[in-house]
């Protein structure tokens, strides 16, 4: 430091220090000239700045050390020894204390730069790791000033700051923030004084310069008729206050507050001030720090848990956190104004006085089960309002992590469900009563279904025994046409019997009954004659298989009847098919083929008619043509 204090005489040069103060106080005071009869008032001075030093050297974790390379001796002060983790009685030689610096870290500045600023007794200034007695590997911030005498050094004086803590920490900023980081690596301390009652400023440290941008000689100056003057105006009024009530109570204290830059920013300080006196005066020893980017931290997450806030107190919905020990630590005003609590501490909301009795059980084991696996979970229970009226809600809540990775509590929302849940006994109670009446219908078409097969029944019955009675063949023939058509129909209505009729009905099983039905009503020798069924359709409406049936009823007869004459042997093939909602029937013979005549308008051609009436039903496009026998082919949507 360059500065010096001229008080009566006595010229005191704070960093450059004689060697028996320095071992009491980790600092040298150099007397450079005094005046014998004001040796008391000297002491004092000296006392006081030892006082000071002393706690400062506590304060900051500095301590000073001394090796003299000619009688070997070293020195280090208590608080080096501290560092060091070494006993108070413990003197090192030059050899052990080296050895606590040997290391990969520190190989080339020891191999290099030490041995250099001894030859050329330049003063160094280094940060270390030191390997402790007890093995632990610390930072420390190294400064030393050689002397040399005849081209050697003959003595090392200088001073050790434990800054371990201090790198740790600006290790752990700076993973999660750049500038964050570079802001702790810079903090500049400053210490001034200032004489009381005046708070004229009397001394200040050259780091002054990195913090505001005034040299020490500036900064004094400006100080001069008010200590307040660089601080912003804003806040003068609450500095003054502080202060005073500081010194009038003698104790230490610590202010927050702006101030302005030479370059005309604003700068966030903080202030240690300590009561002291010196030469019979009252003074305060401040030391100042640079917490700009913190406060721009704090004002920024105040910022941020100001908006969660605004917009959890304007939400619609109930919103909740609990801390790491599962306690509700934050109610959003809706969650306040439905259950009628004062937020007045954690210990003052808990889930017995607002969860319905019948429901906490559970709400809690659920809770208890997703605080083990850390995962979000949804729950339905009731809480009371403050009217004592039970709602319904839904929970929906997840982990919250912080900024680091720790787990800190849950998170979640409570969504009012009442009108949902009354709305869904409701819905219901109305899909009961509509299933007990679809019950009562499907019975009710069941028993129709069953009287209409009966009545056909009976119908093919009469057919049937009429057709006894008939000599004339083609009448007879007739009548088993009709019954046969019937019982089509017939079977249809059985196979409802046997199922919910409002369902579809399997088109498999409709047409192998069928075709059963007509192979027994013809009385075909399978010897002669067989029917090849490929179908890959599962299931069909009720109106669409009828008249599909009618339709496979009459083709499949016609070709019977016509198609094999003179009792020669045949294969009749059906294939049916659904592709992309439509559906594909094939009905083919090898038999002799259809008349040249033949057509869907020829009216002497009843079966024909009949195809053409059923297709037009379900709105099929028909084909049918000679080719090696007779082919049907028959394309409809559902």
């Amino acid at each position: 430091m360059k500065t010096a204090e001229n008080i009566e005489g006595i010229i005191i040069n704070i960093h450059d220090v004689s060697k028996e103060t320095f071992l009491k106080n980790s600092l040298e005071l150099q007397v450079i000239g005094f005046d014998v009869e004001k040796t008391k008032l000297i002491q004092e001075k000296l006392n006081n700045n030892e006082d000071l030093l002393k706690r400062t050297a506590e304060l900051t974790r500095v301590g000073g050390y001394e090796i003299n390379f000619d009688t070997r001796e070293v020195f280090w002060s208590d608080i080096v020894k501290e560092i060091h983790e070494v006993p108070m009685s413990y003197n090192p030689s030059i050899q052990e204390g080296v050895l606590f610096y040997h290391n990969r870290e520190n190989q080339g500045w020891l191999n290099n730069g030490f041995k250099k600023a001894l030859k050329e007794g330049v003063l160094f200034d280094i940060e270390l790791i030191i390997n402790t007695a007890k093995g632990n590997e610390r930072w420390a911030r190294v400064i030393g000033k050689p002397e040399n005498e005849g081209g050697r050094c003959v003595k090392l004086v200088g001073a050790i700051q434990d800054i371990h803590n201090e790198k740790l920490a600006i290790e752990q900023l700076r993973r999660s923030e750049e500038r964050y980081r570079s802001f702790i690596e810079t903090i500049p301390l400053t210490t001034f004084n200032l004489e009381l009652p005046g708070l004229k400023a009397t001394y200040v440290s050259p780091q002054i310069e990195d913090l505001l941008g005034y040299t020490t000689e500036e900064f004094v100056e400006a100080t001069q008729s008010d200590a307040l003057n660089l601080i912003h105006p804003d806040d003068k009024e609450f500095v003054h206050k502080t202060t005073e009530e500081g010194y009038l109570s003698k104790k230490t204290f610590q202010v927050e507050y702006r101030a302005i830059h030479k370059n005309g920013t604003i700068v966030w300080l903080r202030s240690i001030a300590v009561y002291a006196t010196e030469n019979r005066k009252e003074l305060l020893r401040i030391v100042v720090q640079n917490i700009t980017d913190e406060v721009k931290s704090r004002q920024a997450l105040e910022e941020s848990e100001r908006r969660f806030r605004h917009m959890a107190d304007s939400a619609p919905v109930l919103i909740w956190m609990t801390n790491k020990i599962h306690q509700i630590s934050y109610v959003n005003q809706y969650w306040l104004h439905f259950t009628g609590f004062e937020m007045k501490g954690s210990n003052q909301i808990n889930r017995e006085r607002v969860v319905h009795p019948d429901d906490l059980e559970s709400l809690t084991n659920k809770y208890t089960e997703a605080v083990k696996n850390k995962e979000a979970f949804s729950w339905v229970y009731r809480m009371k309002s403050k009217t004592g009226i039970y709602k319904w809600f839904l929970d929906n809540a997840v982990p919250r992590y912080s900024s680091m990775g720790e787990y800190e509590g849950y998170i979640g929302t409570s969504t009012e469900i009442t009108k949902q849940i009354k709305l869904s006994k409701e819905l219901e109670i109305k899909q009961n009563a509509l299933n007990q009446s679809i019950a009562e219908k499907d019975t009710l078409i069941r028993e129709i279904h069953h009287r209409v097969k009966n009545n056909l029944q009976v119908m093919m019955g009469i057919l049937f025994l009429k057709g006894n009675s008939i000599l004339d063949e083609n009448s007879r023939a007739v009548l088993t046409d009709v019954r046969q058509r019937l019982r089509a129909i017939a079977l249809i209505h059985e196979r409802l019997i046997q199922k919910n009729p409002l369902e579809e009905v399997s088109v498999k099983d409709y047409i192998k009954s069928l075709v059963k039905d007509i192979e027994r009503t013809a009385a075909i020798n399978p010897e002669y004659l067989s029917i090849e069924l490929s179908i890959d359709a599962s299931k069909m409406k009720l109106d669409p298989l009828t008249n599909l049936g009618f339709i496979i009823n009459e083709v499949i007869t016609n070709s019977i009847k016509h198609a094999f004459v003179d009792g020669r042997s045949g294969l009749i093939k059906l294939d049916l098919k659904k592709q992309e909602g439509i559906f594909h029937l094939l009905i083919s013979d090898n038999g002799i083929g259809l008349p040249e005549y033949a057509n869907l308008d020829n009216a002497e051609l009843f079966g024909v008619q009949l195809v053409s009436i059923f297709a037009k039903h379900i709105k099929a496009e028909v084909q049918f043509y000679s080719d090696n026998g007779t082919i049907w082919k028959l394309e409809f949507h559902e």
